[in-house]
């Protein structure tokens, strides 16, 4: 299977309005690389992947060019190894907050993004270590999907006293009463 990494790049820096200079300045490497990667003549170095993928404001597996059937698998594994794990009597919260980070930074736009909040995940998700993740997972959640009451609801019964009224004060309305 050839990759289709360099058209990707292509594209995504069009769609970013970047020029191959701007774009080599912003990765520390020449233009000639740049151009080398869109025509196909070489590949970037593996480490510069999740850079590339930073400023072009996409993820690596859009830039890898991953089949949104693939991704749909991978996202639905996830979300089923994060449900595992959160039922555990004794759950591993570095695993669950890796899983959380993995779901935030690539799975927000998957059909199934909405597991995590309607799954019981809520006693692992109260956890001190898990529950900033959670908190970072909702925040992007609800800034792609505004006003998901499954995701509200989670967060008004897993979130501490000192963030929840900072939470519904920026993601209900005062129509939202019951929530709050």
């Amino acid at each position: 299977m050839k990759l289709a990494i360099g058209e990707n790049i292509r594209n995504f820096r069009k769609k970013n309005d970047l020029t191959q200079e701007a774009l080599a300045d912003r990765l520390g490497v020449t233009y000639q690389s740049i151009s080398r990667w869109e025509n196909g003549t070489t590949y970037p170095d593996i480490e510069l992947i999740p850079a590339i993928a930073e400023v072009l404001a996409v993820t690596v597996d859009e830039l890898l060019g991953m089949p949104q059937i693939e991704k749909e698998k991978r996202a639905v594994q996830t979300f089923d190894e994060l449900r595992r794990e959160c039922i555990k009597r004794d759950y591993d919260a570095d695993k669950i907050v890796d899983l959380l980070r993995d779901i935030r930074r690539n799975y927000l736009n998957s059909d199934s993004a909405w597991r995590p909040w309607s799954e019981g995940n809520n006693r692992a998700f109260r956890d001190p270590k898990i529950l900033p993740e959670a908190r970072l997972l909702a925040e992007a959640y609800l800034e792609r999907h505004p006003m998901q009451p499954h995701v509200i609801e989670t967060m008004a019964e897993i979130e501490d006293e000192e963030h929840l009224e900072d939470f519904l004060g920026k993601y209900t309305t005062s129509f939202d009463c019951s929530t709050r």
